[in-house]
């Protein structure tokens, strides 16, 4: 799940794997604190979005930057999974990160905040506009077939 969740803002299954590992070699390195939580899974899974987010935006600044047009997504010639794939990769990063533990991992609102950092109020509106960000999108995707 930890790797997963790193995905979601990385993009790439090897960066997030490392993320992952380096996750939890700062919780092996910090295990007399960690181990005293109520929840290590959920302080791991912190620690993995936030080394996720500091890698994104190395990797930005490294890459030239580029004017690219934004273009619509299309469901032409792709599944189902990838067009939401797609749709998602499309949110920001607290409301698709909210979106995946919510409903791909199945986590509380409370575990989804505690996981993003925020209150449950917060959590619950990254919810809110990511479900609405996606009504828009996908009906008008799925209409294209």
């Amino acid at each position: 799940m930890v790797a997963h969740a790193a995905l979601t803002i990385v993009g790439s299954s090897s960066s997030a794997q490392e993320v992952a590992q380096e996750a939890f070699a700062v919780a092996w390195s910090r295990w007399s604190h960690v181990r005293d939580l109520d929840r290590p899974g959920a302080w791991v899974r912190r620690v993995a979005i936030n080394l996720a987010l500091k890698e994104r935006t190395k990797a930005a600044r490294s890459r030239p930057q580029a004017e690219l047009p934004e273009q619509p997504v299309s469901t032409q010639h792709h599944d189902d999974r990838e067009v939401m794939a797609r749709a998602i990769a499309t949110l920001p990063d607290n409301q698709r990160i909210a979106l995946v533990l919510r409903y791909v991992h199945d986590l509380s609102i409370a575990d989804v905040a505690e996981s993003l950092g925020c209150k449950e109020p917060t959590a619950r509106v990254h919810l809110h506009r990511a479900r609405n960000k996606l009504a828009e999108l996908l009906p008008p995707m799925m209409g294209e077939r």
